[in-house]
């Protein structure tokens, strides 16, 4: 199957655009799709507040994450709000938990864009007033990655996420032992969340998140 064209994209991502998000609009800047305007937070039906938003849409979309931004100067740019000190990039999902939470290794906008883009906006509204974060937090940076994965194996062995990830990236056979340091073998022990992993997980999210536990940014 051929992909869409440029003009054809845009206009079946407008569409989904304008049935939830008005008030959001799809531009084309040096050839990346970004969605720009006032992002709506909601309980039930009712507008709780808005933020000024700018999500990018990368060239490997849907599989990989859009870039989210506030842009109303609202959020103060540390790590302890969610937010990149680099770039300014809203933390708003931990793209690892993400992908395994999907059935498939791709990402639809309006699902995106109601579940972890406005769970992270709700969240900055509540911490605004004082209330904690609503949702669970990982930790920011290379130790989330580390605890997702070091959860998902059910160790605190520090080195089992990285093998884990180069296991995934390297296609390991199950008869190697298991990163999660229980001694028996892959196929015998975390085999099926290797297979899970491999399945949802896009090969440049895993890499992504190698580098960043062998960085430790």
């Amino acid at each position: 199957m051929t992909a869409p064209a440029p003009a054809e994209r845009m206009a079946a991502l407008e569409a989904e655009l304008v049935a939830d998000y008005a008030t959001l609009h799809l531009v084309e800047q040096a050839g990346t799709l970004r969605i720009r305007g006032s992002f709506p937070v909601k309980v039930g039906e009712q507008v709780l507040t808005w933020f000024r938003v700018e999500i990018a849409l990368p060239a490997e979309f849907p599989h990989a994450l859009p870039i989210v931004w506030e842009t109303g100067g609202r959020i103060p740019r540390v790590p302890e709000r969610h937010i990149n000190t680099a770039d300014g990039s809203a933390c708003v999902v931990l793209p690892d938990a993400f992908w395994m939470s999907q059935d498939r290794a791709e990402v639809s906008l309006l699902e995106f864009l109601r579940g972890p883009v406005h769970n992270f906006f709700l969240g900055q509204a509540l911490v605004e007033t004082g209330q904690p974060w609503p949702f669970g937090e990982w930790a920011h940076g290379a130790s989330g990655v580390r605890e997702h994965y070091a959860a998902l194996l059910g160790t605190s062995a520090p080195e089992a996420p990285a093998q884990l990830l180069r296991f995934a990236l390297q296609q390991v056979k199950g008869h190697r032992s298991c990163p999660c340091g229980s001694g028996r073998r892959l196929r015998k022990c975390h085999g099926d969340l290797l297979r899970r992993i491999r399945q949802r997980v896009p090969a440049d999210a895993l890499r992504q998140a190698l580098q960043r536990i062998n960085t430790g940014k």
